[in-house]
């Protein structure tokens, strides 16, 4: 493919409009031979990670998603209350991992972190020896895979309005609840599990598979889960005009927008925008999408977020912004 920036397409285009974005990091040792290439593993991450985000924004209609940028970082853990995974293998350095098992023996003010120790054959969660909420052994070419999944239940964590502002010590119950709902249930997991009680787990190591990931199944995961455990809480999701703020070109939207959405019925809907002029085999679509005779950057269209396909090519290649809202 040409890399005329007219000629790519990004198929993480609506997180190109948010800023509803959060960072969270690996740590690991500095130097580490295995762990190389981790900025190209880190990206592939990225890329997979926001993809699923995507289509999850796509297809949940009661609230926002917020999309992740993962990073990696080395030394102090402590120093960084958005770190989330402990990488390591056979070749760490003993004593660098003892330096962290003593400052998570010492820190409180960390939710959770996984200790993720790279072995040869092995898929299988267990208690961490380095005072982790639980370490999972995982081959090199599941590593990827086991991170999107941890990180992917910060993403969801973090869409309910009720459980985001939890006090740290209901957010430690709630991770345990996670393990405890996996159990009571009684569901297939694709890493091996053991018996014994476990500080943490995540509900997308039920919708992994040998094929891949089960979206539809990872969304009725966390539906019963809060069934389950949170019958009583409701999500309230943020203003519309809140919502409106976090689109990156906020302060180009049209003044009194909100006004658009004031007849119609509650439910998720794309903002659709025309951006500066990128592909002229597109503008035919253009002008018909938004009724217009001449390309003009700046041209407004609200629709219901089921007819996503229907602008999927011009969102692709960035021609038209897409902002997901929803309507309570």
């Amino acid at each position: 493919m040409s890399s005329n920036t007219k000629n790519i397409i990004r198929p993480e285009f609506l997180k190109n409009f948010t800023q509803k974005i959060k960072v969270r990091y690996i740590v690991l040792e500095r130097g580490n031979q295995q762990f190389k290439d981790i900025d190209k593993l880190i990206s592939s991450i990225n890329r997979d990670l926001n993809l699923i985000i995507q289509e999850l924004n796509l297809r949940i209609r009661d609230r926002q998603l917020p999309y992740i940028t993962l990073k990696s970082c080395y030394g102090n853990i402590t120093s960084n209350k958005r770190i989330r995974v402990f990488l390591h293998d056979d070749d760490t350095d003993i004593f660098y991992e003892q330096e962290i098992h003593n400052q998570l023996e010492s820190d409180t003010e960390i939710s959770h972190i996984l200790d993720l120790l790279v072995a040869a054959s092995f898929k299988k969660i267990t208690i961490s020896a380095l005072s982790c909420d639980a370490e999972l052994i995982i081959d090199y070419k599941l590593l990827k895979h086991a991170i999107v999944d941890i990180i992917l239940d910060i993403v969801m964590f973090n869409s309910f309005s009720f459980l985001k502002n939890m006090k740290m010590a209901d957010k430690k119950k709630l991770s345990e609840e996670k393990y405890l709902f996996f159990q009571e249930k009684n569901f297939d997991c694709f890493y091996d599990c053991p018996k014994e009680k476990i500080m943490y787990f995540s509900l997308a190591f039920l919708a992994r598979n040998e094929s891949g990931f089960n979206m539809d199944d990872y969304i009725d995961l966390w539906d019963k889960f809060i069934e389950t455990y949170y019958p009583n809480c409701k999500h309230q999701e943020k203003s519309i005009i809140e919502q409106l703020k976090q689109h990156v070109d906020y302060e180009e939207l049209p003044k009194g927008i909100t006004k658009k959405f004031v007849n119609l019925l509650p439910g998720a809907y794309l903002l659709l925008r025309t951006n500066k002029d990128r592909t002229e085999d597109l503008h035919p679509t253009i002008y018909s999408v938004f009724g217009i005779k001449k390309y003009r950057k700046g041209k407004i269209k609200i629709v219901p977020i089921d007819e996503f396909d229907t602008y999927k090519e011009l969102l692709e290649h960035l021609d038209v912004s897409a902002f997901k809202i929803v309507k309570q």
